[in-house]
């Protein structure tokens, strides 16, 4: 999310508070060249409940105007792919956001 702006730890604290995003989130480890590390993972379903939860009069005013601009994006490529996406994938989730903890 270092594209938007977004610090991941706040997201990560408001997604375990979510009552309904919470129950989607799993953590998966991963390897990485750093050894094993935790991924915090929500379906892709999820992805529009969480993106629109995020107040953009709270963000700082520079990344406000690209934060505008990626949840219109997102709405508009997961309405595509979210529908192709369930006629191709066999698997009952996608991931669709992650954060490394350290």
């Amino acid at each position: 999310m270092k594209n938007i702006g977004l610090a991941w730890e706040p997201q990560v604290l408001r997604i375990k508070r979510d009552e309904v995003l919470s129950q989607g989130m799993i953590v998966m480890i991963i390897l990485t060249n750093g050894g094993n590390q935790n991924m915090i993972c929500l379906p892709i379903e999820y992805l529009n409940g969480w993106l629109f939860g995020i107040d953009i009069n709270r963000c700082k005013p520079e990344i406000r105007d690209t934060l505008i601009k990626y949840k219109k994006s997102v709405t508009k490529r997961y309405m595509i792919i979210g529908s192709t996406a369930k006629q191709n994938v066999k698997q009952p989730w996608t991931i669709a956001l992650a954060y490394v903890m350290p």
